[in-house]
């Protein structure tokens, strides 16, 4: 039997792009992203996944969201769930920089942002079909209102 070798997780690849764990790591368990949400900023429209559960834990700062039809705010120390099934968005309600623990269950979906978040434009078509590869019904026509109802600006992508 052997032992599994131990990597420091500041000499992993993707720990620049803030992943700490991933699908390959977990075999397809889980994932943990760690990431800051500028201030005042909306991280993404109303979505919901299909399937997969997240977890945000707050590191620092203030994390508001809605999920479901309720809309909360979370400190340092504070875990919000976004279920699978249910609609969500989060962002940062604050003048300071937020920054989330996330966990998502089973993982795979860190491959997603890795790819939303890459440089370069990607138009409506590409996103709908990232959304549909990855079980994800996007509402675009919730961000005005959530950044006009909470004095939010878009998260930028490119």
């Amino acid at each position: 039997m052997s032992t599994p070798t131990a990597r420091p997780l500041a000499d992993r690849p993707d720990r620049a792009r803030g992943i700490l764990l991933g699908s390959q790591d977990t075999g397809g368990a889980l994932a943990l992203i760690e990431y800051d949400i500028p201030p005042r900023t909306l991280v993404a429209p109303l979505h919901t996944h299909h399937r997969e559960d997240e977890y945000s834990y707050v590191l620092a700062g203030v994390l508001g969201a809605q999920i479901a039809e309720q809309t909360m705010t979370a400190g340092a120390g504070e875990l919000l769930a976004k279920r699978r099934g249910i609609p969500h968005t989060l962002w940062n309600p604050s003048e300071e920089t937020t920054r989330v623990l996330e966990l998502i269950a089973p993982g795979g979906f860190e491959e997603c942002l890795a790819q939303l978040y890459r440089p370069g434009k990607r138009g409506p078509a590409e996103l709908q079909q990232l959304w549909e590869r990855y079980e994800i019904d996007m509402n675009p026509d919730s961000a005005a209102e959530l950044m006009r109802r909470h004095q939010l600006r878009a998260i930028a992508t490119q």
